[in-house]
């Protein structure tokens, strides 16, 4: 597809838009509709201390900063497209008002957050009525442990994307479909590829020593984590249906019909 020339720079995933006026302040109202977050949504964060509060003019008044607006930008976006709870949300905001956190320990706590989120959510799978101790589970966690050091790919041992990646291979092999985690080869093959393009977009941000960049780039790797995630899904989706519709199409077409000699 080709791009038009003023979106070429947008081939990076994390390429940051207009910074604005970082000098410029505004009450709660103008807030909301910059980032378009209700008022008492906004208020609610703030008692939540999910957003810090704005500098008070009056009892009840405050004026907000660019600071404000990012942070809830980024609120919205683990709210409304990962869909993190407030307790989720303030675990990933409180790495990111450390002043000593960096890209690595913001990355891994929006996956845990993620993945923590999908695997309460998602469907659980298959267990027998008296609900006995699950040595099935404890056997596709090893098979599944085990396919990840051979593919070397390196995840803390807590990590709730492990017990995900476990319960869905407990769930193929709860589906009578008794194939070893090695299925999955092409999966993870392509999910390391879409990882190495994404933080290679961010790498020479790691060279320019400038705290300022640094905190953007921490803020883009939230969102992007987030995003391009849900992007992803999405488009796999609509992948598979595509190829649904192709093959079933192909199937209605007139068989060639063939002679006998």
């Amino acid at each position: 597809m080709p791009v038009p020339d003023e979106y070429r720079d947008a081939l990076n995933p994390f390429q940051s838009g207009p910074e604005g006026n970082a000098g410029e302040v505004f009450r709660v109202g103008e807030l909301s509709r910059r980032s378009g977050v209700a008022v008492g949504t906004i208020k609610f964060y703030l008692r939540e201390g999910l957003l810090q509060p704005g500098e008070a003019t009056a009892k009840t008044q405050a004026l907000y900063n660019a600071e404000h607006l990012r942070r809830l930008r980024i609120i919205r976006v683990l709210s409304e497209v990962g869909t993190l709870s407030i307790a989720q949300i303030r675990s990933v905001v409180e790495v990111l008002e450390d002043e000593g956190t960096g890209v690595g320990e913001v990355s891994r706590a929006v996956s845990y957050a993620l993945a923590a989120t999908s695997f309460a959510a998602g469907p659980k799978r298959m267990r027998p009525v008296d609900d006995e101790p699950d040595d099935e589970l404890a056997q596709a966690r090893k098979l599944t442990d085990e396919f990840l050091d051979a593919i070397g790919l390196v995840a803390d041992a807590e990590s709730p994307a492990r017990a995900q990646f476990a319960e869905a291979y407990a769930a193929l092999q709860a589906l009578g479909m008794n194939a070893h985690p090695i299925v999955f080869t092409e999966h993870a093959r392509l999910a390391y590829e879409l990882a190495r393009f994404e933080t290679g977009a961010l790498k020479p941000r790691f060279t320019e020593h400038d705290r300022a960049a640094e905190r953007r780039t921490i803020d883009e790797v939230v969102v992007g984590t987030v995003v391009f995630g849900a992007a992803f899904m999405a488009l796999r989706a609509m992948a598979h249906e595509h190829e649904a519709r192709r093959l079933l199409s192909a199937a209605d077409q007139p068989q060639p019909t063939t002679h006998e000699p």
